[in-house]
């Protein structure tokens, strides 16, 4: 159920909301542009819920950034976000309105965008004591809190350099900068995280690298001190932060990971390839998948629904894979692979068997119980099907071709070929069995379908004739008319007994799209409002 729709005028690349509630109000920072914006969440104590009338309330917006915002992460206690930016910077901000008179800290030194900034909790503590930055050069930079400086020292000696009020900055040859916001309470001086870190300096301490020969294209960590990162090379790396310790790497496909995280105890990592259409969760310890998720990596051509009312969907793309799918959860739970070419067809024979055709010149068929290709139907000579149907038991099975122009006929139980049905002069573009005789109707691009008997002869009973391309055709579930669909938009409807026309429906206007492109607007010289449209087609 959608509660709430906020439009930015700038594309948002990161959202992360605040890990609790906080003077009965939950926040969220989301980073768009070169900005972040916190917004508040009004809770209603009684119900639980937000304020229907006035859901997200803008709490703050800070700037300073001179590159687009990528990464965001919350502390531990709510009360302040550390924003990293493709200006090669980190910030740490302040969540409260009362801070923005207070300078900010920044942390400079990468030398390309940081991608990711986290805070590092001690040990003893959910107090960070550390901050971790790491960047697209596969480079790793620990901050630490300079226990021996403090501000007032740290102004009195750099006078010069920091104005008080303004942002102070880390000095690129010393590593080193004045930390003026202070955000996490509950420290046992009394003072509360913003003030301790007003009061002492953030340091660089050390420079780690990943030592790979790719580029860091995402990374996270954990309250337990995990950290993944992942490169355009497909590998993912896990350190163990703060000594950035190797502890496993594994190269799990051959393009860029795009994100990956930990769950909180840090034994399974989620890894997403965009290019592959590919989510992976991962169990590291014991090196086996927990969840392995897929789409097709090109276009989704064909699909198919179980007939027994289950809820397997199989589907056909043009990367040749077919896979199962199960429609009340959403996941794919196996792939097929066997195919060298894109799927043209895919059809049920039960619930227990799926079959495909696909342009390599092959149909095949799969048992959905053990997850294999228990059949392949191939042709005397190298063909690509493009078409293909099985009858109403399922042990009939036709394919039709873009040449030589035949149907091909087989028998599931055994692979052989049954009959070669010839007499199209064009591609047979579609396929269908009647539901219950054994007529099977094809339709070609020569534009004509045909009525054949596929257990009495090979030659048609009927023809239907078209004035243009047929590219689909359909039985009535009585099996006593025919439908079919031409290239012209029009839709004819088959008497299948007398072979004469009943009526038909002509769609060009109803499936035309907009205006062409090349409609152009003459306008006025005066306002220059639109007066009348011409097509240059």
């Amino acid at each position: 159920m959608e509660l709430h729709r906020f439009r930015f005028k700038r594309k948002v690349r990161c959202v992360e909301f605040s890990p609790h509630v906080d003077d009965g109000a939950q926040y969220f920072a989301v980073g768009y542009g070169k900005h972040v914006q916190i917004w508040r969440i009004r809770i209603d104590q009684e119900t639980g819920g937000g304020d229907a009338s006035m859901p997200f309330e803008l709490h703050r917006t800070c700037g300073g950034f001179a590159g687009v915002v990528v990464s965001l992460q919350w502390s531990p206690d709510g009360s302040a976000i550390l924003a990293s930016s493709r200006d090669n910077t980190a910030q740490l901000l302040a969540r409260d309105r009362s801070m923005e008179n207070r300078a900010t800290s920044t942390f400079a030194g990468h030398k390309s965008a940081v991608v990711g900034a986290f805070f590092g909790l001690s040990s003893s503590s959910n107090i960070p004591n550390n901050i971790y930055t790491v960047s697209i050069d596969g480079s790793c930079f620990t901050w630490s809190l300079n226990a021996k400086g403090d501000k007032s020292s740290a102004e009195t000696s750099n006078d010069n350099s920091l104005m008080g009020g303004q942002q102070s900055t880390l000095d690129f040859f010393t590593g080193s900068a004045i930390a003026s916001s202070s955000l996490i309470d509950g420290l046992s001086n009394g003072k509360s995280y913003v003030e301790n870190l007003c009061s002492k300096c953030w340091k660089r301490s050390s420079k780690h690298y990943f030592q790979q020969a790719a580029e860091v294209t995402s990374a996270a960590m954990n309250p337990a001190g995990l950290l993944v990162v992942g490169f355009t090379s497909g590998v993912f790396g896990l350190y163990e932060m703060p000594g950035c310790t190797n502890v496993h790497t594994l190269s799990i496909s051959n393009r860029r990971i795009s994100s990956a995280t930990l769950n909180s105890a840090g034994d399974w990592l989620a890894i997403a390839c965009p290019e592959l259409g590919q989510l992976l969760v991962w169990e590291w310890q014991s090196e086996t998948y927990v969840l392995k998720q897929q789409g097709h990596s090109y276009a989704m051509r064909q699909m198919a629904f179980s007939p027994d009312g289950s809820q397997f969907v199989a589907t056909g793309g043009e990367d040749g894979k077919v896979k199962m799918w199960n429609a009340d959860s959403g996941f794919c739970f196996v792939t097929f692979s066997e195919h060298t070419a894109p799927i043209s067809a895919v059809a049920f024979a039960s619930s227990k068997v799926v079959l495909s055709s696909s342009l390599d010149g092959t149909v095949r068929a799969y048992d959905l119980i053990r997850y294999k290709n228990f059949r392949t139907m191939t042709t005397p000579t190298p063909v690509q099907f493009c078409s293909m149907a099985l009858d109403s038991s399922g042990e009939i099975v036709c394919a039709g071709t873009f040449e030589p122009f035949d149907i091909y006929t087989w028998s599931l139980q055994t692979g052989k070929i049954l009959e070669v049905l010839s007499g199209h002069s064009g591609p047979v573009a579609h396929l269908s069995f009647s539901p219950n005789q054994g007529k099977l109707a094809s339709a070609s691009w020569d534009g004509t379908v045909k009525l054949w008997d596929v257990f009495k002869k090979n030659i048609p009973e009927e023809s239907f004739h078209h004035q243009s391309d047929v590219v689909c055709v359909a039985f009535r579930p009585d099996g006593n008319m025919l439908v079919s669909g031409t290239t012209r938009g029009q839709l004819v409807f088959w008497d299948v007994e007398d072979g004469k026309v009943v009526y038909t429906i002509d769609g060009r206007k109803d499936i035309r799209g907009g205006r062409f492109i090349k409609f152009r607007y003459i306008l006025r010289d005066d306002d220059d409002l639109p007066i009348n449209i011409r097509s240059e087609c």
